[in-house]
């Protein structure tokens, strides 16, 4: 490991302790799945390996912490050594959870069967053709279901045109609230990536 600290006053301290090379600790799971669904289904036949945080702060020595499956927030890889991360998508980590996996960290720990949210929603498009004036491209003609919290799917969610979560919407553009005044009024979102996921730009107006 080699660091560069540059001190910006005079005097600047730090400190820092550097554990010696170990390997990861283990967790039974399924293959990487696409969907939160498709990972609740899958057996847990697969052995993987993440790295512990340290959730101590300040000048307290670094403690390892002690969760046995992966957290939010942990690392996660095919080898013991850390060489090759996990690829994006779900596994199931216990009986009843599954892990959303993005570049190689863990980002979101859900249960097992929480019933989907059904929206009503345009197809697919562009967003200069999602926001049309009078609705006639895209009207609001399709129902999608989405595992968020709210009547519409929010930034983080996973959207699906299937109840069941299986079949992720491919990324674009919809449109969800239809206007009679123009096109200032209408509410659109965003997916991007291959697992249906809303960006962070929800909500926004045409």
């Amino acid at each position: 490991m080699q660091l560069k600290i540059a001190g910006v006053c005079s005097g600047t301290q730090f400190r820092f302790k550097a554990i010696c090379p170990t390997a990861l600790s283990s967790f039974s799971s399924s293959t990487v799945e696409s969907t939160s669904g498709a990972a609740c289904s899958a057996t847990q036949n697969q052995t993987f390996f993440f790295a512990k945080n340290s959730s101590t702060t300040g000048n307290s020595a670094p403690v390892v912490d002690t969760n046995t499956i992966p957290q939010v927030g942990n690392f996660v890889f095919s080898n013991n050594t850390g060489a090759t991360p996990l690829s994006d998508g779900f596994v199931k980590i216990t009986a009843g959870s599954v892990a959303q996996i993005a570049t190689g960290v863990v980002t979101a720990i859900t249960s097992c069967g929480t019933s989907l949210t059904s929206y009503s929603s345009s197809s697919v498009g562009v967003f200069n053709n999602v926001c049309a004036v009078d609705g006639s491209v895209f009207p609001i003609n399709q129902t999608f279901h989405h595992d968020g919290s709210g009547s519409n799917p929010a930034a983080g969610d996973h959207c699906y045109s299937d109840a069941g979560g299986t079949s992720p919407l491919p990324a674009g553009y919809y449109q969800l609230q239809p206007s009679s005044t123009g096109a200032g009024n209408r509410t659109y979102l965003q997916i991007t990536g291959l697992l249906g996921q809303v960006a962070a730009s929800f909500p926004q107006t045409c």
